[in-house]
C-alpha cells in the first residue's frame, strides 16, 4: 500500500495497485478499508483510481507505520500496534518479550500515565503531540555489551530526525536528543539476559514533535524542546517513527566502531569537564569518548580513566 501513502504521487489505478502490493483484489479492498477507517483522506476515481488527499491527519496508524518503514536494505521486519493510551509502552513490550514475541514488533501510544526516563525519572507523556513508543530487539550480544544499543538507537533517532525534518540534533551523553531549545527526546532501554547474553531488548523513545511550550508542565517549560518550537514547521508522526524504524533497521547492521564514531561527533559532551553523579559516587573529569561497549571513558584529575554506564551530568565546561 506504500504507492497510496504520498499525496505528491498521481492517482494510482487499481491493477497498478494490485501488482505493487501483490494482494488479491479481496485483500486489497479490505486494506483501503482498513486505511479509511484510521483516518486516511483516500479518494476514489471510476477511471483513474486512488490517491490520498492533504492535509494528512498526524495519526498514527499501525498499517502506515509499517508500510512507511518497510526498506529494502532493512534487516528486521517491522510489526506494530498504535494504542490510544498505555501506563508505560516499555513495560507492555517487556511483558510481551517474555512471551516470545519476535524482533521488530512496536507499541506506540497517543498518551502514557506513566511514562518514564533515566534514573526511575517521568517521562512528560501524558498529553498529545509526541510520539511514546517501544522497540523490541533481539541482538545477538553479550550482557556486557547491552549499553550499544542505546548508543545505536540513540545514532539513529538523531539521523531519522535530519531524514524526516531537516533537524539536526545535538546528543546529550547518554541518551538524550537536544535543540537550541532545549531537549528534544530521549531514549531508555531495557534489557532481559539469558546465559551471559541478551534475550531481548526493549527500547522506548520519547521524542516531542509538535508540541507548543505550553504544553510542558511548569516545571520543565524552561528545559524542554519540541521539533515544532525548533523548525517553526509541523510534521505528523508517523512519518518521524517509520524514519527512526528505517534507520535503526540500517544501523543494525552496522560495526559499532561506525556508531560510536557517529555518536561522538553528535555529542555536546565530549571534550568538556563533566561532574558525573552516580548513586553515591562522584566522578569529575575530562570526557574523552566511548570504549568498545558505549560507556562513556572520562578521564580524572589524577589521570584515571574512567569507564561510566550511566550518571547525571552535572554541570560540563
Amino acid at each position: 500500500m506504500r504507492a497510496l501513502l504520498d499525496p505528491a504521487l498521481p492517482f494510482c489505478p487499481e491493477d497498478a495497485l494490485l501488482t505493487r502490493s501483490g494482494l488479491s483484489l479481496a485483500a486489497l479492498e479490505e486494506a483501503i478499508l482498513d486505511l479509511r477507517k484510521s483516518g486516511l483522506p483516500l479518494v476514489a476515481s471510476a477511471d483513474r483510481g486512488w490517491r490520498l488527499e492533504e492535509p494528512l491527519p498526524d495519526l498514527l496508524s499501525a498499517k502506515e507505520l509499517v508500510a512507511r518503514s518497510e526498506s529494502e536494505a532493512a534487516s528486521i521486519r517491522w510489526s506494530a500496534v498504535c494504542l490510544d493510551r498505555v501506563e508505560s509502552t516499555n513495560d507492555l513490550l517487556l511483558r510481551t518479550e517474555a512471551a516470545g514475541a519476535p524482533e521488530g514488533l512496536v507499541v506506540s501510544a497517543e498518551r502514557q500515565s506513566r511514562g518514564r526516563g533515566r534514573l526511575g525519572r517521568r517521562w512528560e507523556s501524558d498529553s498529545p503531540g509526541g510520539i511514546y513508543a517501544s522497540l523490541l530487539l533481539r541482538p545477538s550480544l553479550a550482557l556486557p555489551q547491552a549499553h550499544r544499543l542505546t548508543i545505536l538507537t540513540t545514532v539513529a533517532a538523531a539521523e531519522a530526525l535530519e531524514e524526516a525534518a531537516g533537524f539536526s540534533p545535538k546528543i546529550k551523553w547518554p541518551n538524550d536528543l537536544v535543540g537550541s531549545r532545549g531537549k528534544i527526546g530521549g531514549i531508555l532501554t531495557e534489557v532481559v539476559a539469558e546465559g551471559g547474553r541478551l534475550r531481548g531488548g526493549v527500547v522506548g523513545m520519547g521524542i516531542n514533535v509538535s508540541q507548543e511550550s505550553g504544553a510542558f508542565p511548569e516545571e520543565i517549560r524552561g528545559r524542554a524542546s519540541s521539533l515544532r518550537l525548533e523548525t517553526g514547521q509541523l510534521f505528523r508522526r508517523v512519518e518521524i517513527l517509520a524514519a527512526l524504524l528505517r534507520r535503526i533497521a540500517l544501523r543494525c547492521g552496522s560495526d559499532f566502531a561506525e556508531i560510536r564514531s557517529l555518536w561522538e561527533w553528535r555529542c555536546e559532551s565530549l571534550g568538556k569537564i563533566v561532574r558525573v553523579q552516580q548513586g553515591g559516587r562522584l566522578v569529575e573529569g575530562y570526557a574523552l569518548g566511548l570504549d568498545e561497549d558505549g560507556l562513556l571513558l572520562v578521564r580524572t584529575e589524577g589521570g584515571a580513566i574512567v569507564p561510566l554506564l550511566a550518571g547525571e551530568v552535572l554541570e560540563a565546561g
